[in-house]
């Protein structure tokens, strides 16, 4: 027994001195970028001073409808996996936005233990249902990363231009819609198959114990092809309001950029950051925009200037609709008593 727990501090020093290792790194690259792109003082305040505050109120209702797609989605897959009666009104929302907050925290599984807990201690959903929902969550934000990865990367080296690169998305986002629809079972093999050597990948890169969820028990779910069509739905659309948000921080700093320039791209930095495993993003979030909006052609002071106004601006949206989310849950919650997961009632009857 004193041997198994002298093995999980061991485990939980490791952890604790990668983290911090992460975090240096990341700092480092931080600092790295902010200086090549000449950044100062005095150009820092100015782009906060001629930041078009007509766009905040965009700022976080685009924030919310990423927050809103991604609580669909989760909800979704909740209910199909586990029946909760007299659920409180925003529950789904609320923790969703924790969630995505979390998880700019802690990379890749910093929503596991706070959603997969709440269902637990609120509806007694056992914790490895409530990972399994937000693993296949995960799993449909990949397919929409997957669907815009080479279309992007195409754009982005300046081998096709955009028209094309939408164009190849959309034909590559029908064909899979096609394939959830009608064959299902050969789509979600080969996404679970990307993410098994995705997790490998980053498990070895960073030896991130914990980035480890399981898959037993998806096939409930990847064989229903409505609900498969209806997440992949909404995984398109919180990806397009994601874009969406970075689009509007740019314009409100008068970047000369489209949106369907930031469509293309946001994927690109998705990758860098699900790869670089850095807390906050911190270093890989800054290296991926650079690297791409140099390709895009923008100044790179433009750029050093955006990426801290875009944390400091996107940060207090996601922070307020979080907070405003948990006000509303609270006040539902505070009158409406949650019962027991359905799935919990049938095994006693």
């Amino acid at each position: 027994m004193k041997r198994i727990i002298r093995l999980k501090e061991a485990a939980v020093n490791r952890n604790a001195v990668l983290t911090f290792l992460l975090t240096v790194i990341g700092l480092a690259i931080a600092c790295f970028v902010f200086k090549y792109s000449g950044i100062t003082m005095k150009s820092l305040r100015n782009s906060f001073l001629t930041f078009d505050l007509r766009y905040l109120a965009a700022v976080i209702g685009a924030s919310s409808g990423i927050i809103y797609f991604l609580s669909k989605k989760w909800s979704t897959i909740v209910t199909v996996l586990v029946k909760i009666e007299r659920k409180a009104k925003g529950y789904f929302y609320c923790y969703s936005a924790m969630g995505l907050l979390s998880n700019t925290f802690v990379p890749h599984v910093g929503n596991y233990g706070l959603k997969a807990f709440s269902l637990n201690g609120l509806y007694s959903v056992p914790l490895s249902v409530g990972a399994l929902s937000v693993l296949m969550e995960q799993l449909f934000d990949l397919t929409v990363i997957i669907v815009f990865a080479v279309p992007s990367l195409l754009y982005v080296l300046g081998i096709v231009p955009a028209g094309s690169a939408m164009l190849i998305i959309f034909l590559s986002a029908s064909a899979v819609v096609f394939l959830s629809v009608y064959r299902p079972r050969l789509l979600f093999t080969a996404i679970l198959s990307g993410y098994k050597f995705i997790y490998r990948f980053v498990k070895r890169l960073t030896r991130n114990r914990n980035f480890n969820p399981s898959i037993e028990g998806i096939d409930s779910i990847i064989l229903d092809r409505h609900i498969d069509a209806k997440l992949l739905f909404y995984s398109y659309m919180k990806y397009g309001f994601t874009a969406l948000k970075l689009f509007l921080v740019m314009a409100a700093l008068k970047m000369r950029v489209t949106y369907i320039d930031i469509l293309l791209v946001t994927t690109l930095v998705q990758i860098v950051v699900l790869v670089g495993s850095t807390p906050c993003a911190i270093g890989s979030s800054e290296a991926g925009w650079l690297i791409v909006l140099t390709l895009l052609g923008i100044d790179k002071l433009e750029i050093g200037n955006f990426l801290i106004v875009e944390r400091v601006i996107g940060s207090a949206a996601l922070i307020l609709v979080t907070f405003l989310s948990y006000l509303y849950y609270t006040v539902n919650k505070s009158i409406t008593r949650p019962s027991l997961a359905s799935a919990k009632e049938a095994m006693n009857g």
